[in-house]
């Protein structure tokens, strides 16, 4: 009668142990999914946001280096066209010069 008792108590808690087993298992199952989904998701929502921050980095110092390239551009041919006066004026004044010296050397002599 005893073993006959504890073979029933052994099965019921055999059986207990494995259906709690099998719920645990679907819960952890379950939970697992969630949070892979939930990772996944997160992971796509951040390399959006990047992507999103990445172009618009980009786009950013895309314009600033227009706008530099330019400004010196512009700079450039401001000098330039400085130079191209003053070399101008110095050249016209030692033309002047140079004729006025030529004109005195020649009267004088």
């Amino acid at each position: 009668m005893l073993t006959r008792n504890c073979d029933v108590e052994y099965r019921m808690l055999t059986n207990h142990c494995d259906v709690e087993h099998r719920k645990l298992t679907d819960h952890c199952d379950v939970e697992h999914r969630m949070l892979t989904d939930h990772c996944d998701v997160e992971y796509r929502m951040l390399t959006d946001y990047c992507d999103v921050e990445h172009r618009k980095l980009t786009d950013h110092c895309d314009v600033e280096h227009r706008m530099l390239t330019d400004h010196c551009d512009v700079e450039y041919r401001m000098l330039t066209d400085h130079c191209d006066v003053e070399h101008r004026m110095l050249t016209d004044h030692f033309d002047v010069e140079h004729t006025l010296l030529n004109v005195v050397c020649l009267y004088t002599y």
